[in-house]
């Protein structure tokens, strides 16, 4: 998995095309999220394959934002299953 290569790719081409209007599902929410995360993750001692598959969740859980705010949830489904595996995950991950 290619879990910093997907963080780049969410950084320059998925959070600058967020909305100025939305407030709270902002890029800082999603750098919060995860953030937030990798400390659980930390706490926990979960090993790396799970921590860089919650990290990939955290990244992409406000993705459907950047086509429109109602039903963005399944949105950001459709686009972590399209995704992630270009960037080495396996379809049991997504």
């Amino acid at each position: 998995m290619n879990f910093i290569g997907l963080k780049k790719y969410v950084e320059e081409e998925i959070l600058p095309k967020l909305s100025s209007n939305l407030y709270y599902h902002g890029p800082h929410h999603t750098q919060d999220v995860y953030e937030s995360a990798m400390r659980i993750s930390a706490y926990y001692k979960l090993d790396e394959a799970s921590t860089v598959k919650i990290g990939a969740a955290a990244l992409l859980h406000d993705a459907g934002y950047i086509i429109r705010y109602a039903d963005n949830e399944s949105l950001a489904c459709e686009m972590a299953r399209k995704l992630l595996p270009e960037f080495g995950f396996s379809e049991k991950d997504c």
